[in-house]
């Protein structure tokens, strides 16, 4: 009987094997009508399966695609196996602590104090002595800072003095200070007492002049150019706490006003578009008179912090950008330029700083600036750039420490007394994820996650459906920026202050479907579905004529004193645009008029350009729109053109160009 049963249980794995071959050749081999479906089975024919990855994780809430009456939009499957194995690198949680020196001193109550077992350090050979250097900013001029000198040697303790903010730590393993066995940076958060009467009033005008019925902390914890379908795929612990257990909102459809951090940080904390703004500024001038929504919070009595992991190229800094006064009253910029002139002590392009990572950095600076002010109204962001700016496939390696962070904020008491914001600036803007089928979209539809308290939901039940009904409409940060502006003056029974922008429409508010124009989304921008996509022969004679525009198009952009000039090293695709519910044929017959997209790569260096070209078939004419967009990393073109046009580059004269 035993043998029968074991015969049967063979027979039904041995059927059952056969089956699951079958569907899988037959589900990759099989004609495809989707046009969507075919541009993924194409696409996969040029990925590396080295790359493939196993995920494991339940996609029963997988990014759902929500097309309304105005915006339809054409969804893959974020988790479809062809994108998954080239745009998510499965790595270990980062540390940073096993390639650098021990870090042997701790901050305990203005003690800075010599613990060689710290972190579980064993083996420090010929302990000597420790000396600390404190770290302010130049007043009117964020580019600099100032160290004080070092102070007297100590082996055990010293004391810090009053309300330190930022200084460095070195210890030596001699006395003449040769050998140095460890470094560190740390950042504190002083109260300032002597400015709490000046908070209180501030918060006591606002109570008795607006009346608004609640005030929350602000939280936003920001990462560049990470798309809500790659955190989904990179960060599954975060995103399945934030939606399972806080029940987070999951704006879907969160659109983007630019390509860059910059264009979409103002009109988030200004409410300004960078258009409105170009009109009576330009990067040569401060960026004080950009209206921010910090001064809003100062006025009303929140202590405000801005935190981002890179001084020299982040938002506000990319092409010498600066500011004449500090962002916002607890700013650790001083900080990050100290590590930046410590030579060797950030690492691995930014993601280690010495031996901590830049997350647990970033992070716990935001912990501690809550915990400083337990019982007081504080508006604060920090912003990665290092971690994914240059790679979001490798995001996963944060993940358990965006999820402590969390943790934290619960385990603490922040999360009953915070609005929590995760947001990216903007999509991806190179890379494979930019590279693949449904890259345009991910590339214009960055994360948005709010995280409010249990009882704020409970207690304004309007509230809460108006979230849950915009998570499925097409959003913006205008949008965003007037929420924030709402929660200021949250249900004010008086007239709150006139709203400087009427551009977005607050979250707390039910949205109606809109367009990208409605939405004040550029063309360029929009990730709605407005064009059939008809593949063009790469052969044929159009093909290479709209081709070679987009490349000489490419090369006026570029500098011919400091670039080499382009070539084109061949044509990836060429697609003929049609608007949908059009018939091409009648629409190419009543205007001899196409618009073609074109992708191409270029050489040297194999950069991939991204256009759109009008062509008039009548006159024979062609002209490219105004946008194009580079699909892959460039580096070291910013040394020899540093300003917007170094993604049209490829530096004559550049060390890191040798043997390309």
């Amino acid at each position: 009987m035993k043998i029968i049963r074991c015969k049967f249980l063979l027979l039904i794995i041995v059927v059952s094997l056969i089956t699951v071959t079958y569907l899988h050749f037959n589900i990759c081999s099989r004609q495809t009508t989707s046009l969507t479906e075919r541009k993924v089975l194409n696409w996969l024919k040029h990925v590396p399966y080295g790359k493939v990855l196993r995920y494991n994780y339940n996609t029963r809430a997988v990014a759902s695609l929500w097309s309304t009456k105005k915006c339809q939009l054409e969804g893959i499957d974020p988790f479809h196996p062809g994108i998954v194995k080239s745009v998510v690198h499965k790595a270990p949680t980062l540390r940073c602590d096993q390639n650098f020196l021990p870090e042997i001193t701790s901050v305990e109550n203005r003690q800075l104090k010599v613990d060689i077992k710290l972190h579980g350090v064993t083996k420090i050979a010929n302990f000597s002595h420790c000396r600390y250097r404190n770290i302010t900013g130049v007043h009117e001029d964020d580019q600099k800072i100032t160290f004080f000198p070092w102070s007297e040697s100590f082996n055990t303790s010293i004391s810090l003095g009053e309300d330190p903010e930022f200084f460095q730590v070195k210890c030596y393993g001699d006395s003449s200070e040769q050998i140095v066995i460890s470094k560190s940076f740390f950042s504190l958060v002083p109260k300032r007492p002597h400015l709490d009467k000046l908070y209180d009033v501030k918060l006591s005008k606002r109570q008795v002049k607006y009346q608004p019925t609640e005030t929350l902390n602000i939280v936003i914890v920001g990462v560049d150019g990470l798309s809500r379908h790659q955190f989904m795929r990179t960060m599954p612990k975060t995103y399945q706490y934030l939606t399972d257990v806080l029940g987070t909102f999951d704006f879907t459809m969160q659109g983007q006003h630019g390509d860059n951090t910059f264009s979409n940080f103002l009109p988030l904390l200004s409410g300004n578009l960078e258009s409105d703004v170009k009109k009576w500024w330009d990067p040569s001038q401060p960026q004080d008179e950009f209206d921010f929504i910090f001064d809003d919070f100062e006025k009303a009595g929140y202590r405000t912090m801005y935190s981002e992991d890179n001084p020299l190229y982040s938002g506000f800094y990319w092409g010498d950008r600066f500011f004449v006064n500090p962002l916002t009253s607890y700013w650790n910029r001083p900080l990050h330029i100290a590590m930046v002139l410590e030579n060797g002590f950030i690492t691995r392009n930014g993601s280690c700083l010495g031996p901590r990572t830049i997350s647990e950095f970033q992070l716990d600076y935001v912990l501690d600036f809550l915990g400083t002010f337990p019982d007081k109204p504080v508006f604060a962001i920090s912003f990665f750039d290092a971690i994914t700016h240059y790679e979001t496939g490798s995001a996963g390696v944060i993940d358990d420490h965006l999820l402590d962070f969390y943790k934290s904020l619960a385990s603490r008491g922040h999360l009953d007394k915070s609005l929590v914001i995760l947001l990216s600036d903007h999509g991806p803007r190179w890379g494979n994820v930019r590279q693949s089928p449904n890259g345009r979209m991910e590339s214009r539809n960055p994360l948005l996650f709010l995280t409010f308290p249990l009882w704020f939901l409970q207690k304004y039940p309007d509230v809460a459906q108006n979230l849950k009904s915009n998570t499925k409409r097409l959003t913006s940060y205008m949008d965003a920026h007037q929420m924030l502006l709402d929660i200021l003056y949250f249900k004010s029974r008086v007239q709150a202050p006139l709203q400087r922008s009427k551009k977005g429409i607050s979250l707390f508010e039910k949205i109606p479907y809109r367009s990208c124009d409605e939405t004040f989304i550029s063309q360029h921008q929009c990730f709605c579905k407005r064009w059939i996509e008809i593949p063009v022969d790469l052969s044929s004679q159009i093909a290479l004529e709209v081709s070679n525009v987009l490349l000489q198009e490419v090369k006026s952009r570029s500098d011919k004193d400091k670039c080499v000039e382009f070539s084109l090293s061949h044509i990836i695709s060429v697609n003929l645009l049609t608007e949908q519910n059009v018939n091409l044929q009648e629409q190419a017959n009543q205007s001899g008029k196409k618009l073609y997209q074109v992708r191409l790569s270029t050489r040297p260096g194999l950069a991939i350009y991204e256009g759109k070209v009008h062509y008039d078939s009548i006159h024979r004419n062609h002209k490219v729109e105004e946008d194009i967009d580079r699909l892959n990393l460039f580096l070291g073109e910013v040394e020899c053109l540093p300003t917007r046009r170094q993604v049209y580059c490829y530096c004559k004269n550049n060390p890191r160009k040798k043997g390309q």
